[in-house]
């Protein structure tokens, strides 16, 4: 099943656009409480079947090593979570990325389930605040750009 959303901004910089089309979706599975779990997918991301398989395995939230290419474009590394048996410690980076980046996850090395976001008693949240990238972030800071 999939459902085609539509956001009603007119914005021509490919940043604020995934950006007001991820908050679009989160506003949609709140309103219509839909379980399952939410992957932010990009249209430059190369995935494997295994990591939709794996996927299905995740009860709260699961994030994975991501191959990256440097910014001079020359290599490839790979970061990712450093965990204690089910808990995430750390993050491996690579020096430069640590320097331009004020999250370390990438946006496609993580997903969750959905009824985080309107489960409050699930998940103990104590308001139902909705979750949401805030578009008045300074740039740089909203999410992670190398």
């Amino acid at each position: 099943m999939y459902r085609h959303l539509v956001c009603k901004r007119n914005l021509t910089d490919i940043k604020d656009r995934q950006l007001h089309q991820r908050n679009v979706a989160l506003s949609h599975i709140e309103t219509h409480r839909l379980d399952g779990i939410i992957y932010f997918a990009n249209e430059d991301n190369v995935c494997s079947i295994d990591l939709f398989q794996q996927m299905r395995h995740i009860r709260q939230f699961g994030t994975w090593t991501v191959a990256k290419q440097t910014w001079d474009k020359s290599r490839f590394c790979l970061e990712g979570p450093v965990c204690n048996g089910v808990q995430v410690i750390g993050w491996h980076l690579n020096r430069l990325s640590r320097r331009f980046r004020s999250f370390h996850t990438e946006m496609s090395g993580f997903a969750f389930n959905s009824t985080i976001l309107w489960d409050l008693k699930r998940w103990h949240r104590p308001t139902l605040e909705p979750i949401r990238q805030l578009d008045t972030v300074e740039d740089g800071f909203q999410a992670s750009i190398s």
